[in-house]
């Protein structure tokens, strides 16, 4: 994991509206290392040292996990860029470090009984045989109309041996309210001193039952509370996680492979088998540029990322007098976040109804469209034509295209 990273391709978690299966999404990566997918992608080298796939890939494809794309980590692991929102000379830097997470005391499973999980019981099971033996798990059951209550609800600590055949007993039916099986979880992880987590696993709850405030609130009286991982089995909005949004407590488990290898691969960093990344950011005012030896330069993007997370350290601290502080950033560099948003319009008599002032299209960072990419090249080419005709006509004169 330490000398590849995996790219998720863009997709949509939510929709009001349906995509028809005929309709493919025309998908164009490019990089300057080689990537490697399944065979769905053609492999291309359009030039030297740039890499490409391509596909043509409908809409349950590009959401599902196993369509990530693998690539190559660089040995550059330092990274510069300006800060194109100061005016000082401020500098944003990046590097990565190889941290092992804290040792774990104690990790409390929330499985979800809903129908529609029945299917990945193999997965879950297989995964859980990957803890370590001497490990205190806890297991939790979500389920529908009281039928795993008693044991949704019972303190009993499970070994990861004890917990398969334990998951063999349940019944898998109908759809679960998982807001009182977190609620227990919670009680369960800050029961026992040390860093704990839950680790939730589930199916996409599109209809909020029970009130989630009551487990806000948990973590509004106790700021480094257990940190809840969320693992969702397929792609999907979940009303629960849209109200945790913005408790930095609460974090979603990318899905980038099968249900099993992304749970076993959770558990190794929980339990500090394997290292894991982290991505240190820092703003400074420098005098001068960085050394090519010492920092890539790379796009100014940097300075948000380095700003969204100042954002969210502020948030962290849960003190409503720091808001303002972390709204005027979140504005300031552009950034949807859980104390600022964003107002697209298409014409200044609509942001003047609006009572709005447009941002500075030159700091909207844009990428051009294929098509624009297009029609500049036939235009460049056009120029030059028309000098060479000028060109062989000795200068002067008149052409007609």
């Amino acid at each position: 994991y330490i000398n590849h990273a995996r790219l998720l391709l863009p997709h949509f978690v939510n929709r009001n509206f349906r995509i028809p299966n005929t309709v493919t999404h025309a998908v164009w990566i490019e990089a300057k290392t080689p990537m490697t997918s399944d065979k769905m992608f053609t492999d291309e080298q359009p030039a030297s040292h740039v890499f490409a796939l391509r596909a043509g890939l409908p809409d349950t494809v590009l959401s599902g996990p196993a369509t990530s794309v693998r690539l190559e980590r660089s040995n550059v692991s330092d990274i510069w860029s300006k800060d194109p929102f100061e005016t000082a000379g401020f500098i944003v830097r990046q590097s990565i470090a190889e941290r092992v997470p804290s040792h774990l005391q104690r990790i409390v499973l929330v499985v979800d009984t809903s129908a529609a999980m029945s299917r990945f019981r193999d997965d879950i099971e297989q995964a859980i045989k990957s803890l370590p033996p001497d490990f205190d798990t806890e297991l939790v059951f979500a389920d529908a109309d009281g039928i795993n209550r008693t044991s949704a609800l019972t303190a009993a600590a499970f070994g990861p041996g004890a917990i398969p055949p334990k998951l063999d007993s349940i019944t898998f039916a109908g759809g679960a309210d998982n807001v009182p099986a977190l609620l227990g979880a919670w009680d369960l992880a800050a029961a026992k001193p040390g860093n704990n987590a839950i680790v939730w696993i589930h199916s996409p709850q599109l209809l909020q039952l029970d009130s989630v405030e009551e487990l806000s609130q948990r973590w509004e009286r106790r700021p480094y509370g257990p940190v809840l991982y969320s693992v969702p089995v397929t792609a999907g909005s979940d009303e629960i996680e849209k109200k945790l949004d913005g408790i930095n407590e609460v974090k979603s488990v990318p899905r980038m492979d099968s249900l099993q290898r992304d749970l076993e691969r959770l558990f190794a960093q929980l339990t500090g088998q394997i290292k894991t990344l982290e991505f240190v950011r820092t703003s400074k005012k420098a005098a001068s540029q960085p050394a090519t030896s010492e920092a890539f330069e790379t796009s100014d993007h940097l300075a948000r990322l380095w700003a969204n997370d100042e954002v969210a350290r502020i948030l962290s601290v849960r003190d409503q007098s720091l808001n303002n502080a972390a709204t005027i950033l979140a504005v300031r560099y552009q950034l949807v976040t859980p104390v600022s948003g964003a107002v697209v319009l298409e014409t200044a008599e609509q942001y003047r109804a609006a009572g709005l002032e447009p941002v500075n299209p030159g700091s909207v960072p844009t990428i051009p469209e294929p098509e624009m990419m297009v029609l500049l090249i036939i235009a460049g080419a056009f120029v030059i034509f028309i000098f060479y005709i000028k060109y062989r006509n000795g200068g002067s004169g008149t052409c007609t295209v």
